[in-house]
Order: C-alpha cells, then sequence, then structure tokens
C-alpha cells in the first residue's frame, strides 16, 4: 500500500452491502451409485432384469452427489457404469 500523502482525504471502501435475508430454496441433485441385491436367475441377463425390477433404495450400497453427470465426453458418475451380475455360491440361499 503505497503512503497517502500529507493532506490528502483518506478513501472510504465502499459499505459492506446489506446481507439478503435467507430463503427458502428448492434443490435438485444429481445422484449416481448403485445397488447391490441378490435374485435367483438362471443366467446373468436375467439376474440384471430381476434386480433392475426389484431395486429400492433400501439396496443403496454407495451414491454421490453431482453437480453433472456428463460434460463432453467425460462422465462423472461413479463405477461400475454399466449393470452386472456375478454368480454366487449355489448354496447362499439370500435371494431377494
Amino acid at each position: 500500500m503505497c503512503p497517502r500523502p500529507p493532506g490528502a482525504a483518506r478513501q472510504l471502501s465502499p459499505p459492506h452491502p446489506t446481507p439478503r435475508p435467507m430463503a427458502l430454496y428448492s434443490v435438485i441433485i444429481p445422484i449416481a451409485g448403485h445397488v447391490v441385491l441378490k435374485v435367483e436367475a438362471s443366467s446373468e441377463e436375467e439376474a440384471i432384469d430381476k434386480g433392475m425390477q426389484k431395486a429400492t433404495s433400501d439396496h443403496i450400497s454407495e451414491w454421490d452427489c453431482l453437480k453433472q453427470f456428463n460434460s463432453g465426453n467425460v462422465c462423472y458418475c461413479p463405477t461400475p457404469w454399466e449393470a452386472e451380475a456375478e454368480l454366487q455360491d449355489e448354496d447362499d440361499n439370500e435371494a431377494v
């Protein structure tokens, strides 16, 4: 900061703007994630189809809030990006 010459008037900074009163906003935030559940099926494709029909918010394993899903050819969604099915032990009877 440069020193003021003698007799120069002091410059006052502009007053701070008056704070706005708090307002109520309705916010929509995209979320991305995945659910994990077990289903009985004869193939991976059938398992994915059944999983898509039975999935609820109770099955959410992980999710993230995003400002946007993608921009150009960049995807900001967490992996996995595609539905997948993995064969479990046939003795496991915890299917949904």
